[in-house]
């Protein structure tokens, strides 16, 4: 299992130089405020810590026990799964790291860290939902991000859902899995962890909006964040989002006010900040499984 993990990381390298080489990002802005910018990085990092609390919690409601540091190394050392082309495969990281680590079996890790990134995006639709109602865009994009959290509600709350992937397991690899669930209940008290993640790195954006303009922005337009990522990881025809998210934050961003060449530099630098702090967590991570390895 170690060994396949160590694959997955390579790959999933090696296709995020492929899509940032595409995608033509490395473009240095002008900085109007070092200090704002400084608050961005230092939120930034904040945010993927709270992250991987967020996931470490997530697995103990469903019986795995881990540390900290393992759901961190879990976290950062997966990143950069998402560039590899079907969304998937980062999931499928986490998995096979946790239960390297645990008694748990991969399968069941991977489930729960669906529900993880699934909940994850209900909630960043919600907070997307009603940054777009403030800032006057739901004739736009309000309905398209209501209509993808309908969707995602199906998928958390109904059990046809779970039903269905277990019929498939059963008719494919003849075998039955267990599919645990959360609660009604459970899943709302996910919410103020889940929903201090996708703060912590809004106001990342607010202070790093600060630093590419010079000037203050509403607080309606972070939101863009949440709203942005969540729909770009749901286009599954993209690695990453790329070109899909950028598209929607700079609408986003246009609609709350800001001119187009503006919003245009934002949102490009917007994926250069996010992916210095995955950069950032990844190395983190790997010291610390470095460490951890030697013990």
């Amino acid at each position: 299992m170690k060994k396949y993990f160590n694959y997955f990381i390579y790959i999933s390298l090696l296709f995020l130089i492929i899509a940032l080489y595409r995608a033509d990002y490395l473009v240095i802005p002008v900085i109007f405020n070092y200090t704002a910018l400084i608050l961005s990085f230092i939120l930034l990092v904040l945010g993927f810590l709270a992250n991987s609390l967020q996931y470490k919690i997530i697995l103990k409601r469903f019986g795995i026990q881990i540390a900290y540091q393992h759901a961190l190394i879990g976290i950062g050392m997966t990143v950069f799964g998402k560039y590899i082309p079907g969304k998937i495969w980062m999931i499928l990281g986490k998995a096979a790291y946790i239960s390297s680590i645990s008694n748990a079996p991969v399968n069941k890790i991977s489930l729960v860290s669906f529900d993880n990134q699934f909940i994850t995006l209900w909630v960043g639709l919600i907070m997307g939902f009603v940054g777009i109602t403030f800032i006057g865009g739901l004739h736009l994009w309000g309905w398209i991000t209501f209509g993808f959290w309908i969707f995602l509600s199906f998928i958390i709350f109904s059990p046809v859902f779970r039903i269905f992937i277990k019929k498939s397991v059963r008719l494919f690899l003849k075998k039955e899995i267990d599919l645990p669930s959360m609660s009604f209940s459970e899943i709302i008290s996910m919410i103020p962890i889940i929903s201090l993640t996708w703060i912590i790195w809004s106001f990342g954006l607010y202070f790093l909006i600060w630093a590419l303009s010079g000037e203050n922005t509403s607080i309606w337009n972070t939101l863009a964040f949440p709203m942005s990522v969540s729909l770009g990881i749901l286009a599954i025809i993209s690695p990453g989002g790329l070109g899909i998210r950028e598209g929607i934050m700079t609408a986003y961003l246009k609609i709350g006010g800001l001119d187009t060449s503006t919003a245009v530099t934002i949102t490009i630098m917007a994926r250069l900040w996010f992916l210095v702090g995955e950069f950032f967590i990844f190395f983190i991570a790997l010291y610390m499984k470095n460490v951890y390895a030697k013990k």
